[in-house]
């Protein structure tokens, strides 16, 4: 899961982006290779601390749109 999660992070598409006092937050859209060969559609948040240069998942849940 875990490398699947980094995969997805550094594949998907960057559907939004918020800069806050904190840092930056991405958004990311895309597919997720599942183990039993399975492609959910994903949303990931990730976030990038101010000062910092690595970004941190947050969360990730399915994303509307069916399994493809």
């Amino acid at each position: 899961m875990r490398d699947a999660l980094l995969a997805h992070g550094r594949t998907a598409e960057v559907v939004s982006t918020t800069e806050t006092e904190f840092g930056m937050k991405y958004i990311l859209e895309g597919t997720l290779a599942a183990p039993d060969g399975r492609v959910p559609h994903l949303r990931t948040v990730w976030f990038v601390t101010a000062g910092e240069v690595f970004p941190q998942l947050v969360t990730a849940y399915p994303a509307l749109g069916d399994e493809k």
